[in-house]
C-alpha cells in the first residue's frame, strides 16, 4: 500500500531533525558561541542548496 503524503511529510521532518542533530553533534553552547561565524559559514551552503532546489521546483 502506498504511503500517504502525511506519512511522507512526517518522514521528511524526522530526517531533517536527524540531519540537524548530526550538524550540531559535538557542540555545546560555549563552543557554538565561541565559533559562531564558522558555524554560520558551514550552515549557509546546505541551506542555499535547499533554497535553490525549491526555486527550481517552481
Amino acid at each position: 500500500m502506498p504511503s500517504s503524503t502525511t506519512d511522507n511529510a512526517l518522514r521528511d521532518i524526522l530526517r531533517h531533525i536527524d540531519l540537524a542533530g548530526q550538524f550540531v553533534a559535538g557542540f555545546d553552547w560555549a563552543a557554538f558561541h565561541d565559533d559562531v561565524w564558522d558555524t554560520v559559514r558551514r550552515a549557509l551552503p546546505p541551506l542555499w542548496a535547499v533554497v535553490e532546489q525549491e526555486l527550481e521546483r517552481g
